[in-house]
């Protein structure tokens, strides 16, 4: 804590912005996280994207979610992004505004650890 505020940041990964909660942010008295998100901001593509983004379930219907991405939308926006990105198709990010921008299928194949087939 620096003159009443919190202040949380990563060593080791280049990045210019310091994020400062004011005070009674907290939401529990423990100072549990209550909902997060990380924006990757690149560059060369004028891009942002949203991962990982996550709200403990008891925290959850409470607006901390939106609230959480609309800021990191915010921090970003004066670098000159021009798409926000997101892994996932859950209906919370289309009531934000969020489209299909594409999808992906992925492949399993089960193999047994004791036969080489």
């Amino acid at each position: 804590m620096q003159d009443g505020k919190e202040t949380t940041s990563y060593m080791n990964v280049p990045h210019d912005v310091k994020l400062e909660l004011p005070n009674g942010f907290r939401i529990s008295d423990a100072n549990e996280v209550a909902s997060f998100t990380t924006v990757w901001y690149d560059e060369l593509n004028k891009i942002g994207i949203l991962e990982p983004v996550g709200t403990i379930p008891k925290y959850r219907k409470m607006g901390l979610g939106k609230g959480i991405i609309y800021e990191a939308i915010k921090r970003v926006k004066n670098k000159v992004v021009e798409r926000i990105f997101v892994g996932s198709d859950q209906s919370f990010y289309f009531s934000m505004g969020f489209s299909l921008a594409y999808s992906k299928e992925i492949w399993k194949k089960r193999i047994s650890l004791f036969n080489a087939d």
